[in-house]
């Protein structure tokens, strides 16, 4: 997983420098924010809770801090906000409440032997 996160970190860096601008109007320049969407099947809870922590501590790393902003889509990510109607089934719940991943900057799929939810 660790080689994961380093790749990560090169493809960020590298999309940051494309990006950079002149010091001088770093003070006026929106810090852009990236839209990270997570998505597995509940037999990888670990995994998912290890990903969840590198993201969250992505932005205090140097080489993002005050660069670039994440915001975490996930269903059990506090704050998400999914309203649970009875009539829904929790997989409706979730598509109905959350963006898309296709509306997302990053998309982070984990898979190990199931692919689907638990009908």
């Amino acid at each position: 997983m660790w080689r994961t996160v380093e790749a990560c970190d090169i493809i960020l860096l590298q999309w940051l420098i494309s990006t950079d601008v002149d010091p001088e109007l770093q003070m006026i320049r929106q810090v852009p924010l990236l839209r990270v969407f997570l998505a597995s099947p509940g037999d990888v809870n670990d995994e998912r809770k290890a990903v969840l922590e590198v993201l969250d501590r992505l932005p205090y790393r140097p080489a993002y801090r005050e660069r670039v902003q994440f915001r975490v889509i996930a269903w059990d990510k506090p704050g998400a906000d999914t309203p649970m109607l009875a009539t829904m089934s929790p997989q409706e719940a979730i598509e109905a409440g959350l963006p898309r991943p296709s509306e997302c900057d990053i998309v982070v799929v984990i898979f190990w032997s199931r692919a689907a939810p638990a009908q």
